[in-house]
C-alpha cells in the first residue's frame, strides 16, 4: 500500500491523540478519523479530525 500524506487536525480537548502521535513518530500507524463536512474556523484547520492512533505491526 502506498504511503499517503495529508493535513489533519486534532481537537484541542483530545490530548491523548496528540501524545500518541508524538510517541509513535517515525513508526507506521493507523489513524482513525472523522471528516467534518462543514466546520467553523475555530474548530479545526482541516476537515479531517483524528480520533484514535494505533501502531501497525
Amino acid at each position: 500500500m502506498p504511503t499517503r500524506l495529508w493535513n489533519f487536525s486534532i481537537e484541542k480537548h483530545n490530548k491523548s491523540v496528540y501524545d500518541s502521535i508524538t510517541q509513535f513518530q517515525g513508526k507506521h500507524v493507523r489513524l482513525y478519523y472523522k471528516e467534518v463536512l462543514k466546520n467553523f474556523f475555530w474548530q479545526s484547520d482541516t476537515p479531517y479530525l483524528i480520533e484514535k492512533v494505533e501502531v501497525v505491526k
